[in-house]
């Protein structure tokens, strides 16, 4: 713990990117720099340059390895973060054709041809294969996500399809219907009254609200047959940042990964309103999670290069670049920091007891730990503020 106090975690000031916004801005540029003479990419690559260039980093070197890419001061993070690519590089034809054009959220947020999610043809329209969604690989796991954009009034239909036809159980939802006075996301699900969208009827179970998230259940019915599935909607992630403290953004992907044992091997279907800077960020934190317990290492840039393979600008500014590393960094020092009502008694007596190798009690070593934090957060927050204003 004494060693971590060390580091410094704000986020620097970076360079603006184009379009910089939420993520989820977008911008309607739609003038595309595709190589037409690029072979297009498997989706299940393995080995790429990058992974040369980038060794996976050991857990117990990655405060040491933040500090050094701090020390650079205001370049630090952003020339590592610059050197991803974040540009179209692979065919969307399918995506820009006129039919599609109503079905995209953003001009230039479009999925490619190689790794779109694509629908069963829905009655004489040989049109309606097409959805705004890409397959995204997780840590040695093939196709785990489904990165999609908010759905819009014209695709809401086909996003119920799509979580029908493979067979989704969960959605993870990281933006808010509006934000900002901006619709991100038109509302897919109903409220206490059963709607139907197509041919689904879905019907609200459950629903549990926190500070920071809801969960919803739904009972999905299409001629006959019904399935559940639940949404994970994380509330408190500003328009135009991160979550405010890493804990509470970890604390939700816990929750949704409870979910995963013993749950089918469909994928998860994760989105925000376009569908690549909260939605990258969500996704990377979740694999890099089972790179951690399997290999005791992470591959931050890796995978978001990787990513990036299947579904442009993924990860899509410096901020939200950091706040990875600055996650999962408190993941390893706080761990699980939750307790139930029923065992605060028995924990708590045995936080205050004093560790032999730093003298410190548990309780002394978390607050450190929190004041930290609460600095870096509102050191982030100026930043972020200086550069909006």
């Amino acid at each position: 713990m004494a060693g971590v106090e060390e580091i410094t975690m704000g986020y620097v000031q970076p360079s603006k990117p184009n379009g910089y916004g939420d993520d989820d801005d977008g911008d309607v540029d739609n003038q595309f720099h595709c190589d037409k003479n690029k072979q297009e990419a498997s989706i299940y690559e393995n080995v790429q340059p990058d992974d040369l260039r980038h060794p996976a980093i050991a857990i117990d070197r990655l405060a040491d390895y933040m500090a050094e890419i701090n020390s650079r001061g205001f370049m630090g993070f952003t020339e590592e973060f610059e050197m991803l690519q974040l540009d179209q590089t692979y065919l969307s034809d399918e995506a820009k054709k006129k039919e599609h054009q109503k079905k995209n959220r953003f001009l230039n947020i479009l999925p490619y041809d190689h790794s779109r999610v694509k629908l069963n043809l829905h009655g004489r329209d040989p049109y309606s294969d097409y959805i705004n969604a890409s397959f995204i690989n997780g840590y040695d796991a093939p196709s785990k996500y489904i990165a999609a954009q908010g759905p819009t009034t014209a695709s809401i239909n086909d996003f119920w399809r799509m979580i029908w036809q493979y067979d989704c159980k969960k959605v993870i939802m990281l933006t808010n219907i509006v934000e900002g006075k901006k619709k991100k996301c038109e509302q897919y699900w109903p409220g206490m009254t059963p709607c139907s969208f197509g041919e689904f009827r879905i019907v609200l179970q459950d629903n549990q609200v926190t500070k920071n998230y809801t969960i919803r259940r739904f009972d999905v019915e299409m001629a006959g047959v019904h399935r559940e599935v639940v949404q994970y909607h994380y509330t408190t992630w500003p328009d135009m940042g991160v979550p405010e403290q890493p804990s509470q953004l970890m604390k939700f992907i816990e929750v949704t990964r409870d979910m995963e044992e013993g749950a089918s091997k469909s994928p998860i279907v994760v989105h925000c309103s376009a569908g690549v800077g909260r939605t990258g960020t969500f996704i990377t934190l979740d694999a890099m999670l089972d790179q951690m317990n399997a290999e005791g290492a992470v591959g931050i840039f890796n995978f978001i290069a990787s990513m990036r393979r299947h579904r442009a600008k993924m990860v899509q500014v410096v901020e939200q670049y950091q706040f990875i590393y600055a996650t999962l960094l408190e993941a390893l020092t706080c761990g699980e920091t939750t307790i139930p009502k029923t065992d605060f008694v028995t924990r708590y007596r045995a936080m205050k007891s004093p560790s032999p190798d730093t003298g410190m009690t548990a309780l002394q070593e978390e607050f450190e730990v929190r004041k930290r934090e609460a600095r870096d957060s509102q050191t982030r927050k100026i930043k972020i503020y200086r550069w909006i204003g």
